[in-house]
């Protein structure tokens, strides 16, 4: 199998002739020693380096990358087949999504807290300074910086300097939208069409049984998470504990109608908790008092109003259920645990667990 793999040492890294990449294995066994072989800079300027890979089908394992030179850079990525046919011979790198905060935390091995990190943020397609700042220590040796993507596609590459301006870490990653929910129905996180455009599926004969599935699934991914992903308004009661905060059952919140807080449960004007009070965190459900205030510890004396869900869809959540029907209709149509398109192999086994390691970022744990 040939794929085509790239990597980014920074614009500090530009012109070397020396990049270089190894394959390991899995159990740390070196699957293909280092070669240069192919390998170029892919836009002149930009340090991002990249060329045709071949391995066998189904490896999986890491792509070591390094620069070449006396003071060796070296970046990796874990490579998995399965991930990588799902998405139908696309990069693994990973997405972010448009005009939405992303937060990277880094591990410095070598820091313990005192130090000072800067950060660069580059836009590949030109190799321009997009954002910069220092780092923020989070604890042992973890750090971490923020920045808002603002042009879909863009490849944005993070690069990390030690007091030295010595690059001790570089990434890059590729923003992405998000995918409408218009023309569904219900929760549904997908439709018949985009279900068989992601796979190349060009029949009709089995939309009835794709579109059950679909139901069924997103049903089954709402349940799993343990949360509504369509956005619509709610009406829920919650125990007071004393504290000034509350987490809801469904995130993202758009909006907060009310928040009532009355332990004889009327729920009347003067219950109400006025606006100015109230802050919530949009990504974890979080609903927050301020100005003194808490909720009083009392059984289902909070009632709330509010608005939460996506009305469009994160692009990875989609895939996850497309998986799981993909999976599905693989056992309906055939009763076989694998299909063949384009070259592109599909295991219900695999499409699951590539599912559930997406689904697992948007499970509800609070």
């Amino acid at each position: 199998m040939n794929v085509n793999r790239s990597v980014s040492f920074g614009v500090r890294k530009t012109g070397l002739s020396t990049v270089g990449y190894q394959l390991i294995n899995t159990d740390g066994s070196v699957k293909l020693a280092r070669t240069t072989s192919g390998i170029s800079e892919l836009v002149t300027g930009s340090g991002v380096y990249g060329g045709n890979i071949s391995f066998d089908y189904s490896w999986d394992g890491f792509i070591v990358w390094d620069t070449g030179e006396g003071s060796l850079l070296y970046a990796s990525e874990n490579f998995n087949y399965d991930i990588y046919r799902a998405f139908k011979g696309g990069s693994v790198m990973q997405n972010i999504v448009l005009n939405k905060s992303f937060t990277q935390v880094i591990p410095l091995p070598t820091s313990a807290g005192g130090e000072t990190y800067n950060y660069k943020v580059y836009k590949g397609s030109d190799a321009s300074e997009f954002a910069t700042g220092t780092l923020t220590f989070v604890a042992g040796v973890q750090w971490k910086m923020t920045f808002t993507p603002d042009t879909l596609n863009e490849i944005y590459i993070i690069e990390v300097t030690d007091a030295d301006s010595d690059v001790v870490f570089s990434q890059s990653y590729k923003a992405v939208g998000v995918v409408s929910t218009e023309g569904q129905t219900g929760s549904e996180l997908t439709t018949v069409d985009d279900f068989k455009t992601a796979f190349d599926i060009d029949t009709a004969e089995h939309d009835t049984l794709i579109q059950r599935l679909i139901t069924q699934l997103s049903a089954w991914c709402s349940t799993f998470c343990g949360r509504d992903f369509v956005a619509g308004d709610h009406t829920e009661y919650y125990d007071g504990d004393g504290s000034r905060t509350l987490f809801l059952r469904n995130y993202p919140i758009n909006s907060i109608a009310s928040i009532y807080d009355d332990p004889d449960r009327n729920y009347n004007a003067e219950d109400l908790i006025d606006s100015g009070d109230i802050e919530f965190y949009d990504d974890d459900g979080q609903v927050c008092l301020f100005n003194g205030i808490a909720f009083t510890n009392a059984k289902k004396n909070i009632k709330i109003t509010y608005n939460a869900g996506y009305s469009t869809y994160p692009a990875d959540l989609v895939n996850a259920c497309e998986n799981l029907v993909m999976a599905d209709y693989i056992e309906h149509i055939a009763s076989i645990n694998t299909a063949v398109s384009d070259e592109i192999i599909y295991k219900p086994d695999k499409l699951r667990t590539t599912a559930n390691e997406i689904l697992e970022r948007y499970k509800k744990y609070v």
